[in-house]
């Protein structure tokens, strides 16, 4: 099994992943392509005068973490590579209420789906959950648009500033900002 761990300082939230891993194989399936996507996603949006950007790379997968300076907001994206596809069940266990609680946000207390909704290839999944007694929403978006890449977006963002969150959804996702 592969575990993604991405601990950050302060009271900025952690961001924990794990799922078996497809593919045993060493050689990297990480392509430049894959790198640039990641690095450049929402690049205009997350600018580096308020946000900290954080790229790493697995055999599978390409991850970039932004942290927000003085504050506890965080975004996060997974980009995983599935050579030959992944399957709707795959999705369905890796997207089931059970994995967001025992791996995906498993450093939250009190996680608690809010809202989910689809349009088109992109599911949004909202939350509300608690780290280090501070309240956060946070906003998972899956974009299975690419039948060999699944992007993974995560903003994390506390209950304080709901407005930016919704503010940086509408830039990041406008076909589907919110389940509204």
């Amino acid at each position: 099994m592969s575990t993604l761990f991405i601990l950050l300082t302060g009271c900025t939230p952690s961001i924990v992943r794990e799922e078996p891993t497809a593919i045993a194989e060493d050689r990297s399936l990480v392509t430049n392509e894959d790198i640039e996507y990641a690095y450049g996603f929402a690049e205009d949006v997350f600018t580096s005068d308020q946000w900290e950007r954080t790229l790493t790379s697995q055999h599978d997968r390409v991850m970039v973490t932004w942290v927000r300076s003085n504050s506890g907001n965080l975004v996060y994206l997974d980009y995983r590579i599935y050579p030959e596809g992944y399957a709707q069940d795959v999705l369905d266990w890796y997207y089931s209420d059970e994995n967001f609680e025992t791996a995906l946000y498993s450093s939250y207390d009190d996680l608690s789906r809010l809202a989910e909704c689809v349009k088109g290839s992109l599911q949004l999944y909202e939350f509300s959950a608690s780290y280090m007694d501070t309240p956060y929403f946070i906003y998972d978006w899956v974009d299975t648009s690419n039948p060999k890449r699944i992007a993974d977006v995560s903003l994390i963002f506390i209950t304080e500033e709901k407005a930016d969150l919704e503010r940086y959804a509408k830039e990041v996702f406008p076909s589907l900002p919110n389940c509204e």
